[in-house]
């Protein structure tokens, strides 16, 4: 019997799944472990992930090169760089006003070398306040980082919502005490910078998707608004929306990358967005941004922008009501 490739690729996967279980079960049995038994179940969890990178993405790849009429060296090596890839997705937005600036989020912990450089090419020596709007590594990751560079930092905030038996040991609070900061936890209704940023969300925790407890801020000056949304999805929009706390804005920070799950007709209508910006790349996550999100952006006439369509990012300026674009490139 002959399996297609996406066959072959999904019973190689499982079976992996089940070795990996069996090998990983043996800590129940096993508390302490001989230095032959530790060497012997190295070497198992080695060959287990050959296994599957070879069965679940190299197999497949050369037999789809060969009826693609492709290079096998080219999409072999091309899945490979594309896992590699994924963990550049980063978040990380700067907010200016004057002297006073807020790194909202941080990127994730491999990203911390280019949003250095766009931090350095801004003229950036000193932040007000860094802000992690939720949970998400990629929301965070650069955290350490920020705190061992030599930008002067004066505040660290967090949303009220984050679980709380794992606040303690979380990155983010170490790469404060560094500077010798604590977290302050912001609630709705909080403001910064007199009146700078205001805080709207989140107003419940919610247990089911940690995106949902993002921070979501406006930002006022210029001459206007700036919503800044995180990763907020549906269940947070609603509660915002429910509550009649989400203003008409001429920025709008696109929630959660552009993804399907995220920026409802019902949020768009109420911001009334001139400008839609969002963090992503489609050649990552070939998902985002989703087509209904661009379609009921578009019909809203708000001018769309990716962070994608820049090498360093993308500056917004809001200044008399008025919102001007400029891609930041090397």
């Amino acid at each position: 019997m002959t399996l297609s490739p996406l066959s072959a690729a999904i019973l190689a996967t499982l079976l992996m799944y089940l070795l990996t279980a069996l090998g990983a079960a043996l800590v129940f049995p096993l508390r302490r472990f001989h230095p032959s038994v530790m060497n012997l179940l190295m070497a198992l969890g080695a060959g287990i992930m050959l296994a599957a990178s070879y069965f679940s993405l190299l197999a497949p790849a050369l037999t789809s090169a060969h009826s693609l009429r492709q290079s096998p060296l080219l999409m072999c090596s091309g899945g490979f760089l594309l896992g590699g890839l994924l963990v550049l997705l980063a978040d990380a937005l700067l907010l200016t006003s004057g002297d006073t600036a807020y790194l909202i989020d941080t990127g994730t912990e491999d990203s911390w070398a280019d949003l250095s450089r766009a931090l350095e090419a801004l003229g950036v020596t000193h932040l007000t306040g860094v802000i992690v709007t939720h949970m998400d590594k990629d929301h965070y990751g650069g955290a350490k980082q920020l705190a061992e560079s030599d930008i002067a930092i004066d505040g660290w905030y967090a949303s009220w919502a984050w679980e709380k038996e794992k606040w303690k040991k979380h990155p983010v609070v170490k790469a404060a005490a560094i500077r010798g900061e604590e977290i302050t936890l912001l609630q709705p209704g909080d403001t910064l910078s007199d009146g700078l940023l205001t805080v709207i969300g989140p107003i419940q925790e919610r247990e089911e998707s940690e995106n949902d407890n993002s921070l979501v801020l406006v930002a006022s000056g210029g001459g206007g608004k700036m919503l800044l949304t995180g990763d907020m999805e549906y269940d947070e929009e609603n509660d915002l929306l429910a509550a009649g706390v989400i203003p008409s804005c001429e920025v709008l920070k696109v929630g959660h990358h552009g993804r399907d799950d995220a920026t409802s007709a019902a949020l768009v209508a109420a911001v009334q967005p001139k400008v839609a910006v969002i963090s992503t790349s489609s050649v990552i996550l070939p998902e985002s941004p989703a087509k209904r999100v661009l379609r009921v952006l578009s019909s809203a006439g708000a001018q769309i922008v990716q962070t994608q369509q820049a090498e360093i990012g993308v500056r917004v300026t809001l200044s008399g009501g008025n919102v001007t674009v400029e891609f930041l490139n090397n």
